[in-house]
C-alpha cells in the first residue's frame, strides 16, 4: 500500500506482470458493483491503504463467510491501470485465511 501511495506507476510495475500477492488486513466489506464481487481489505488507518480484491463466483462461499472487521488473508493479481492512490485494485482472488 505504501509503494502504491508513494508512486503508483512504479508500484503497479512492481507488483503487476501477472505476479500473485499475498495481501493481510482487516476486512472492511464484501459487496459487489458493475466490475463484479469483491472484499474490501484495509491494510491501513481508516480510510487509508484500502485495497478491493475481486474474487470469481466459484469462490463466493469462501468469501460470504467473512465478517467486517476480521483479519484475512487473500492471494490475487494486481488489476494493472486500475488502482489510484487511494483504492487498489486486485483480481482472481482467493481466500487464505478467513
Amino acid at each position: 500500500v505504501t509503494a502504491f501511495t508513494d508512486n503508483l506507476v512504479q508500484a503497479e510495475a512492481k507488483y503487476g506482470a501477472g505476479k500473485v500477492l499475498e495481501v493481510v488486513g482487516e476486512a472492511s466489506r464484501v459487496s459487489r458493483d458493475d466490475e463484479g464481487a469483491f472484499i474490501g481489505i484495509r491494510s491501513g488507518p481508516l480510510g487509508k491503504g484500502k485495497v478491493q480484491a475481486y474474487f470469481p463466483d466459484a469462490n463466493a462461499e469462501a468469501f460470504g463467510a467473512v465478517q467486517e472487521g476480521q483479519q484475512v488473508t487473500v492471494l490475487a493479481t494486481l488489476r494493472t491501470g486500475k488502482s489510484t492512490e487511494k483504492r487498489i485494485t486486485l483480481t482472481s482472488a482467493c481466500l487464505v485465511t478467513p
